[in-house]
């Protein structure tokens, strides 16, 4: 298992603009696209090893 914080909008939409201007990958713990209307789990990465943290965030 993995611990879950739901991060509210303004928590972190300054971020999906940073990391993803810097050529990076943000979702959801499941690996969907965040909607900045909702609270959700966030998930930033370099886009190289997002796939492998999914992984390991979501099998343990």
């Amino acid at each position: 298992g993995y611990f879950e914080i739901y991060l509210n909008p303004w928590d972190y939409a300054a971020g999906i603009l940073l990391i993803q201007g810097a050529g990076g990958q943000i979702t959801d713990f499941t690996g969907k696209s965040l909607d900045p209307r909702k609270a959700s789990s966030v998930v930033g990465t370099n886009g190289y090893v997002h796939a492998e943290l999914l992984k390991i965030l979501l099998n343990g």
